[in-house]
């Protein structure tokens, strides 16, 4: 079946179901509530159409945190989707470290490409200190994305000098396409809606969001949220 799967296409349901989903979306609630409805419905046709035997050598286990190096792109959705869980999970105190972090990670890393971003091991603000992630069930789609079947090559790539000839991560392919194909349908969805569509890093979506109370209302009023 995987072979047949069309991505294409897959995209283009996707946009008609989050236009469905959040066509009717008026608070920051149903916006984050939407975006979880619409992660859960990818989640379970990765398992009716992904390889069973593929997803079941799966290397990433909780605590596993070699990829969280990487500079992650969202939409502003998922930023506010994070946001909301967070602030249903943590304690106030937690919250602030995290706040913290956020702030210390968007100052150092505002400016860097993908490469030097991944060269200076600066991990995920939302790692704790066992490298568990703090926001695993809301995570991004392209976070989703990123797979390892070989833990070990993981952490040996991604540890490797900027420019060097590290080796190939052996990954979960159709999962990657899949979590894709749904990130950009979602994208095409909010334009459609007449939302802002574009393309956040994670750390610099949640920086405004947590720095900046309306950056939310500008975007359930269709406008383009100021960059900080």
């Amino acid at each position: 079946m995987q072979n047949d799967f069309d991505f294409s296409v897959y995209s283009k349901c996707f946009q008609s179901t989050a236009v469905s989903v959040l066509g009717g979306v008026r608070t920051p609630v149903e916006i984050a509530g939407g975006t979880h409805l619409l992660v859960a419905a990818v989640e379970h046709d990765l398992l009716r159409f992904g390889d069973r035997a593929v997803l079941d050598c799966m290397a990433c286990r909780p605590g596993c945190s070699s990829c969280c190096i990487l500079n992650v792109s969202v939409l502003f959705p998922e930023a506010i989707a994070l946001c909301r869980f967070l602030w249903s999970r943590l304690s106030y105190e937690a919250l602030l470290s995290v706040r913290d972090r956020i702030e210390e990670l968007y100052i150092r890393t505002r400016w860097l490409d993908d490469d030097e971003r991944a060269a200076i091991h600066e991990p995920c603000a939302f790692l704790d200190e066992d490298g568990r992630c703090l926001i695993h069930p809301a995570r991004p789609l392209l976070c989703r994305s990123v797979t390892s079947l070989d833990p070990s090559l993981c952490k040996e790539v991604l540890a490797a000098p900027p420019f060097s000839e590290a080796g190939t991560v052996p990954m979960n392919l159709f999962q990657k396409g899949l979590m894709e194909a749904a990130y950009h349908g979602f994208s095409s969805a909010l334009k459609q809606l007449g939302l802002d569509d574009r393309a956040w890093r994670l750390t610099s979506a949640v920086h405004r969001l947590l720095s900046v109370p309306g950056a939310t209302g500008e975007f359930l009023a269709g406008k383009q949220v100021a960059r900080n």
